[in-house]
């Protein structure tokens, strides 16, 4: 990614916008939302602040408001939607990177239909320079043995957000590590350190709950 994107905002700024675009997510104006980003990107912050900063920390906000009955479902379905467009207006807004020569397969596992946190990821890497094969949500362990056996990555990003899909993810990783012990597994998502999952997801070479944190692996 050019380094012009790396802008940091300080921290009143960022939770402006942020405030905004939850209130605009929440009211289902979309055309203010996208105002938001744009002018957040035109001010060169960076992508990572963007997807994760923004748009994640609105989506996790209202799924809070949901939870609590402060909002209802079709306002929170409403909300995601608005929020697929953002990210997807935001990867079309910044410049193509170079390539590394790196490449990852980015998936959720079987039985997770949330597409938010493995897309945030698949998107970042991609702006990272990665090439990225992204399987979107609920792929079963037999055809991510088959890419990865395919493709020979050198990462397999997995994304487990309940805890009754640890068992899944845990199946997974042995799978693909008995198969293709060279590529690194990293394990994000809702479930982790949740029910134990640390000692069940011992085989991954990483877990964590941070999106940019697993940039760094």
């Amino acid at each position: 990614m050019d380094h012009k994107y790396r802008t940091k905002p300080r921290a009143p700024e960022l939770r402006k916008n942020q405030t905004a675009l939850l209130d605009a997510l929440i009211t289902g104006n979309q055309t203010r939302a996208s105002e938001i980003i744009e002018d957040s990107i035109s001010k060169r912050w960076a992508p990572t602040t963007i997807y994760v900063s923004l748009v994640a920390h609105s989506m996790t906000e209202i799924g809070a408001l949901w939870h609590r009955g402060k909002v209802n479902i079709s306002t929170e379905h409403r909300a995601t939607q608005i929020a697929f467009r953002l990210l997807s207006q935001a990867k079309n807004s910044y410049p193509e990177s170079s390539r590394t020569g790196l490449s990852a397969i980015v998936s959720g596992v079987a039985g997770d239909t949330h597409l938010g946190g493995p897309l945030v990821f698949a998107d970042l890497l991609r702006f990272d320079g990665w090439t990225v094969d992204f399987l979107g949500t609920d792929t079963p362990s037999d055809a991510i043995l088959e890419i990865v056996t395919s493709k020979e990555p050198e990462l397999l990003c997995l994304s487990v957000t309940l805890p009754d899909q640890i068992a899944t993810a845990a199946k997974t990783i042995n799978m693909v590590k008995n198969t293709a012990p060279s590529t690194t597994v990293i394990v994000g998502g809702g479930a982790i350190n949740k029910n134990g999952s640390h000692k069940s997801l011992a085989t991954a070479d990483h877990t964590t709950t941070d999106a940019v944190a697993a940039l760094k692996w």
